[in-house]
């Protein structure tokens, strides 16, 4: 049974996940962007999995989801206004999944990305048939996308790997970066909390270096570094009194820092993130910068092995177009568009 609920002026209905028509195998299938929208019919013929059992019983495992939105009316007509809004067929979506989330205590299952993803808006009357055929009025709309990470394993970046012993260990800053990194685009909350979490974590190592490098009394040090240190302090008072550098004398980097915290801050309080994907993404390559600034007051044997990969180019050529909404009268208009 469907859950309804009310969201503006829409009654919406959101089903159990079911299985479509897409191929399980990524490995061998090559589907086209639109495509992969057509086939997220429901796959009748599937039968439960007896290798896969749930309290014992076979079950389907499944890759889809289906929306209902009721009105009274939809302005089908062709153009970039979408009614209704896949925002909010997203927003929808990824509320029940942060509520699965909760209750079935699974974090590992990811919330679908903002913007543009696989799916399929039919029209239909509210007996779910068909509407008749209207050359200036879509009766679908499919959205796609797509997107890859890649690393350009040249042969100096291959050395450089390999010049690293295997006792090597990666530093918790370093690593919490990287996490943020991963995060950023569909996380952004969590990725300012790591990115924060790495600064605070690579300049209290920092200055626990210098102060040995600059032969501060280790009871000193001691006793300073177990009182409750404020940011300013940690990025501003102690720098400047162990290596005579603040983070404040370098403006870009001290506004974009200030701002990280904020944004931390807001998260840790609120639990919303107050910046979108784009701003989180340069505030999490802020980071990288700062943690670079960091490494610049310390002995090279301290700082982080470094690749100098400015001189590689990696090229990747797509060339693929997304209808994102087809009429009775054919292709879609101009303004209707296409989305690469």
């Amino acid at each position: 049974m469907p859950v309804e609920s009310q969201s503006g002026d829409y009654k919406v209905r959101i089903y159990p996940p079911y299985r479509s028509m897409l191929p399980w195998d990524p490995e061998t299938a090559e589907i086209a962007v639109l495509d992969a929208a057509r086939l997220l019919d429901r796959d009748l013929t599937v039968v439960a999995d007896p290798e896969s059992l749930l309290n014992g019983e076979p079950c389907i495992e499944c890759d889809a989801m289906q929306i209902d939105f009721v009105a009274d009316d939809f302005d089908r007509r062709p153009g970039p206004r979408e009614d209704p809004p896949t925002e909010l067929a997203s927003e929808l979506l990824n509320n029940w999944i942060s509520r699965l989330r909760l209750i079935a205590g699974t974090g590992w299952i990811p919330r679908i990305a903002a913007g543009p993803f696989t799916a399929r808006m039919d029209y239909l009357h509210d007996d779910g048939s068909e509407l008749d055929p209207d050359p200036d009025l879509y009766r679908r709309r499919q959205f796609g996308s797509g997107s890859f990470n890649a690393v350009a394993l040249t042969p100096g970046l291959w050395a450089a790997v390999g010049n690293l012993p295997l006792s090597y260990e990666v530093s918790a800053s370093e690593e919490l970066f990287l996490d943020a990194q991963a995060l950023a685009a569909q996380q952004v909350g969590p990725a300012l909390v790591l990115a924060f979490t790495a600064l605070e974590t690579r300049m209290t190592m920092a200055l626990d270096i210098l102060a040995r490098m600059h032969t501060v009394h280790p009871s000193v040090w001691e006793w300073v570094s177990n009182r409750r240190i404020s940011t300013a302090e940690l990025f501003i008072s102690l720098p400047l009194a162990v290596a005579q550098r603040s983070l404040k004398e370098e403006a870009r980097l001290w506004e974009g820092f200030q701002k990280l915290r904020k944004a931390r801050n807001t998260f840790a309080h609120e639990g919303k993130a107050p910046v979108d994907a784009v701003e989180g993404a340069r505030l999490v390559g802020l980071t990288r910068e700062i943690l670079d600034w960091i490494d610049g007051l310390l002995p090279p044997t301290a700082q982080r092995p470094r690749y100098d990969g400015s001189a590689d180019q990696f090229q990747r050529v797509m060339l693929f177009a997304t209808p994102m909404a087809v009429s009775d009268a054919g292709d879609p208009p101009a303004d209707g568009g296409a989305q690469p």
